[in-house]
């Protein structure tokens, strides 16, 4: 749950590194969506209540919401850093090609370890049936069209987007249900309402930013 603190860690991480600026409404926006997951999330459910075992090991849940605020952190910076690479290059193809070579490097040094440690050597692409080829190219769309929308717009809106997209998931455990949760229904109102304000916002503070250089374009003419 605490890894959707990258709605309110991405913003601030924007105005460190892009210099980008909010208003208090908009941050305030921020808070709400995340405080929205954070209650869906947590709200209890008819699948989650499990029996006590005797084989339970013994959890550190400061670990776990150290863990989770880390996760949070290293996708908001690695988001932003993608949102930096791709807005000051045109080259948006070639910086896909980039963070593909990644991932290609990777691959190919875990097949030469797996060849030299004397195992068997194994076709590169067994087991790539139909149905994975499918899902990759599924998965290579998906990110193109991500890195595409972060170009256009930023970081912050796709976390946005994601949010969105977790409150539509979420809505379907809650339609199964006999009876209404409150705190899931609160939930989705609060981040879908603190949204929908921070698009109003958005669009109020774009127009008068417009409406300024529009201004001072008169002025020097």
């Amino acid at each position: 749950m605490l890894s959707q603190a990258k709605v309110i860690i991405t913003p601030a991480l924007g105005v460190i590194l892009l210099n980008q600026k909010f208003t208090r409404a908009q941050w305030l926006c921020f808070i709400l969506a995340s405080a929205g997951v954070f209650l869906v999330q947590s709200a209890p459910t008819k699948n989650t209540t499990l029996a006590p075992s005797a084989s339970t090991r013994p959890q550190n849940p400061m670990l776990g919401a150290g863990c989770m605020l880390v996760s949070g952190f290293c996708v908001a910076l690695a988001g932003v850093l993608m949102e930096k690479m791709l807005q000051t290059t045109k080259m948006f193809m070639v910086r896909n090609a980039q963070l593909a070579c990644y991932s290609f490097v990777s691959a190919t040094l875990f097949y030469l370890c797996r060849s030299r440690s004397g195992r068997s050597p194994v076709d590169v692409f067994h087991g790539f049936s139909l149905l994975v080829w499918s899902f990759t190219l599924l998965q290579a769309t998906g990110g193109l069209i991500v890195a595409w929308c972060v170009a256009l717009t930023s970081t912050v809106v796709k976390n946005h987007a994601q949010v969105v997209g977790f409150m539509l998931a979420s809505m379907e455990p809650l339609l199964s249900q006999r009876h209404i949760n409150i705190q899931h229904l609160c939930g989705v109102v609060i981040s879908v309402g603190a949204l929908f304000e921070y698009a109003r916002q958005r669009s109020k503070t774009t127009k008068t930013v417009h409406k300024h250089f529009a201004n001072k374009d008169d002025t020097m003419v």
